[in-house]
């Protein structure tokens, strides 16, 4: 016969004995209570098991986020909003050749960059007069550079580092 200790008297007692002989305690309550902390920790390692699963998803939207900027449809329509928000008559525009570039930091490589539209368009000028095709670099916060904006060097620089060297295909 095997011997175990009493939870509440801590005495040596019968693994068969339904009952303390020292201080009463049931051994029946130690049963019930076993199989509730049993099923308890399964509980608890079920709940955690579920909060890892949404956790990694979640976490991984914080630490590499699904970005809608990467949708190039959706760029090249915010870019076309931004040059046409930014003109006197966004009504007179018509889009030449269009797509999408990546606007990035410096020399780092380890950069994606921001996405944004790339293309020619033409417009009326102040006059009523259509200007002919110009270049544009649509960003999807609403800015939108083009030779006037930034002055024909500077479009220079950004047009051949943006909308050639990094452009998306």
């Amino acid at each position: 016969m095997a011997l175990t200790n009493c939870p509440e008297c801590n005495t040596s007692i019968s693994e068969s004995a339904k009952a303390c002989p020292h201080c009463g305690f049931a051994q029946q309550t130690l049963i019930k209570n076993s199989v509730i902390r049993r099923i308890l920790k399964i509980c608890l390692f079920l709940m955690l098991i579920i909060t890892l699963f949404f956790g990694y998803f979640i976490a991984k939207e914080f630490i590499n986020p699904t970005d809608i900027r990467e949708n190039k449809l959706w760029v090249i329509d915010k870019g076309k909003e931004s040059l046409k928000s930014n003109l006197k008559d966004p009504d007179s525009v018509v889009f030449g050749d269009i797509w999408t570039g990546r606007m990035k930091d410096g020399e780092d490589t380890t950069d994606k960059g921001i996405v944004v539209t790339c293309g020619y368009f033409n417009a009326k000028n102040g006059f009523g007069g259509m200007n002919g095709d110009k270049r544009f670099i649509g960003v999807p916060s609403n800015a939108a550079l083009t030779d006037e904006t930034i002055g024909e060097a500077l479009m220079d620089e950004a047009w051949s580092r943006v909308c050639q060297d990094n452009r998306i295909k």
